[in-house]
C-alpha cells in the first residue's frame, strides 16, 4: 500500500507540474500573440474582411457577399457577427484570430496526447508557441488561425471519439471537418484526405468501418452538401494559368511549413534519421504522413499544371499533423531532449530574433496605415476617389477617421483637386480616368498601394 501511495503521489505531482508547463506556454503565447495587434498595418486580403463584414450590412449581405468571394462564407459570417458586439477596428479583429491561435495551442496538446507522451506532446505545443507562421497568422485578420483551430480540433475529436466510442463527440468531429470546409478550400481539401484516409486505413487494418467513423463520415457529407453550389460557384471564375514554378517556390514552401531555414534544416535531418532507422510507426503517424504527403502533392501538380499554389499560407492548415509528427520522430530517438531545445530554439529565431520578424513585416511591401496618415496629413479637405469606394472608406475608418467619405470614381469634381487612392493593385490614373486631362499635384507611392492627388484640366 505504501508503495501503490507513493507511486500515485508521484504521478499526481507529475500531472500538476505538466499542467504548469502547460500554462506557462500558454500564456507566453498569449503575451506574445495579444501584444501590438495593431503594430504592423493591414495589408490587402486584411481590408477586404474589414469591408465584407461591417457592421452596418445585414448576416445576409454578408453572406451573399462571402459566396461571390473566392473563399467559403463561414470566416467572414462568424466575423460579422464578432464585429457586432465588438469594435469595428484592427485591434478588435485581429484580436479574434489571436483568440483562435491561442486556443489552438491548447487543443494541438489535447490532440497530441493521443498518440504521443505527456513531454512529447508539450514539445507540440511550445513548438506551436514559438512557429512564425503560426505567430504570423495568429495576428492576421484572415481565416487562418480559425483553420488552424478548425483542423486541429477535428484531428482531436476524431481520435479520442474513437477511443471513447463516443457518438457525440464523433458528430463533433464530423461538424468540425464541415466548419473547416466552410472557411477555407484548402481546409476542404485536408478535411477529404484526412477522413477519407483514415476511413481507408481503418478498413485496411480492422476489415470493417467502427460506428463512430461512420458517424463521423456521414456528419462530413452532410456539412459538404449544402456548400456543393458554392464550389461550383467558385469554379466557374476565371484562373490564371502558371507557365513556371520554380523549385525555390517549392523549396520556400516547405521552409515556411517546417518554421523558416534553420528549423527546416534541423527538422528535414530529423526526418532522414527517420527514414533510415525504419522505426515502427503507430497507425495514427502513418495516417498523418499520408495526408501530408498527399496534400503537398496535389498542390504541387496542380500548381505546375494551371495555378500556382505555392503560397505557404495555403498549406498552413498541415501544421497540426507536420508539429505531431516532428515531436514523435524526435520521441524516437536517443537524446530526444537536446534535439527537442535546438529545434524549439531554431523555431523562436525568426518569431523574434531576425530582422524583419512577426513584429516588423517589412517585406510584407503593404503600407495602408501609413498611406492614411500620409493623405490625412496631406489633405486639406480634397475629395478623395476611388475605383472601390467602400474598400477605401473602411480603410479610413478601421484608422480612426470616420468622418472620410470617399466617392466612386465618376464623381470626382470638375475643378477642383481631388484624391485618387489604389490598393493592392497599383494603376495608373489614366488607365481610370479616361479620357481626361489632369495634372498630378502630389503623389504618395508605396510598394502595393498608392494616392494621388490630382486636377482636371
Amino acid at each position: 500500500m505504501p508503495l501503490k501511495n507513493s507511486i500515485a503521489k508521484m504521478s499526481d505531482n507529475k500531472m500538476i507540474s505538466n499542467q504548469l508547463l502547460l500554462l506557462t506556454v500558454a500564456i507566453i503565447a498569449a503575451g506574445a500573440r495579444f501584444f501590438e495587434l495593431d503594430g504592423n498595418s493591414i495589408w490587402s486580403d486584411e481590408l477586404y474582411s474589414l469591408t465584407y463584414s461591417r457592421p452596418e450590412l445585414s448576416l445576409g449581405e454578408v453572406l451573399k457577399i462571402a459566396v461571390n468571394d473566392v473563399h467559403p462564407p463561414f470566416y467572414m459570417g462568424l466575423l460579422h457577427v464578432y464585429f457586432s458586439v465588438f469594435p469595428f477596428n484592427v485591434s478588435s479583429g485581429r484580436g479574434l484570430s489571436a483568440l483562435f491561435g491561442l486556443v489552438s495551442i491548447i487543443a494541438l496538446y489535447l490532440a497530441s496526447r493521443e498518440s504521443l507522451s505527456r513531454s512529447a506532446a508539450m514539445t507540440v505545443a511550445a513548438m506551436a508557441a514559438v512557429h512564425n507562421f503560426h505567430f504570423f497568422y495568429s495576428q492576421e485578420l484572415r481565416s487562418y488561425a480559425l483553420v488552424f483551430f478548425l483542423a486541429t480540433i477535428g484531428v482531436w475529436l476524431w481520435n479520442i471519439s474513437s477511443r471513447k466510442s463516443s457518438y457525440f463527440l464523433a458528430i463533433f468531429a464530423g461538424a468540425c471537418f464541415a466548419l473547416l470546409s466552410w472557411t477555407h478550400y484548402f481546409g476542404l481539401m485536408f478535411s477529404g484526405l484526412f477522413v477519407g484516409y483514415g476511413v481507408l486505413l481503418e478498413l485496411y487494418c480492422l476489415r470493417k468501418l467502427t460506428r463512430t467513423r461512420a458517424v463521423i463520415l456521414a456528419v462530413f457529407c452532410a456539412g459538404l452538401a449544402f456548400l456543393i453550389p458554392v464550389i461550383f460557384e467558385d469554379l466557374g471564375t476565371s484562373q490564371y494559368w502558371t507557365g513556371k514554378v520554380t523549385l525555390s517556390e517549392v523549396a520556400f514552401l516547405f521552409t515556411q511549413l517546417l518554421g523558416g531555414k534553420f528549423a527546416a534544416l534541423i527538422s528535414l535531418i530529423l526526418i532522414v534519421w527517420t527514414a533510415t532507422k525504419r522505426p515502427s510507426l503507430s497507425i495514427q503517424d502513418r495516417h498523418y504522413i499520408i495526408v501530408v504527403v498527399s496534400f503537398l502533392a496535389i498542390v504541387v501538380i496542380y500548381s505546375l499544371t494551371r495555378y500556382s499554389m505555392l503560397i505557404p499560407r495555403f498549406s498552413f492548415v498541415l501544421l497540426p499533423l507536420i508539429l505531431i509528427l516532428l515531436a514523435s520522430f524526435c520521441s524516437k530517438i536517443s537524446g530526444n531532449r537536446f534535439v527537442t531545445w535546438i529545434l524549439i530554439a531554431a523555431l523562436s529565431y525568426p518569431t523574434f530574433f531576425a530582422s524583419v520578424n512577426v513584429y516588423d513585416r517589412r517585406g510584407s511591401g503593404h503600407r495602408l496605415k501609413g498611406l492614411v496618415s500620409k493623405v490625412v496629413e496631406a489633405r486639406n479637405n480634397e475629395v478623395v476617389i476611388a475605383p472601390k469606394q467602400k474598400v477605401i472608406e473602411t480603410l479610413f475608418t478601421v484608422y480612426g477617421h470616420r468622418d472620410m467619405k470617399v466617392l466612386p470614381v465618376n464623381e470626382h469634381p470638375a475643378s477642383a483637386p481631388f484624391w485618387l487612392i489604389f490598393t493592392h493593385n497599383v494603376r495608373k490614373p489614366d488607365e481610370v480616368l479616361k479620357n481626361k486631362d489632369f495634372d498630378v499635384l502630389k503623389s504618395i507611392v508605396h510598394k502595393r498601394e498608392v494616392a494621388y492627388l490630382l486636377k482636371t484640366k
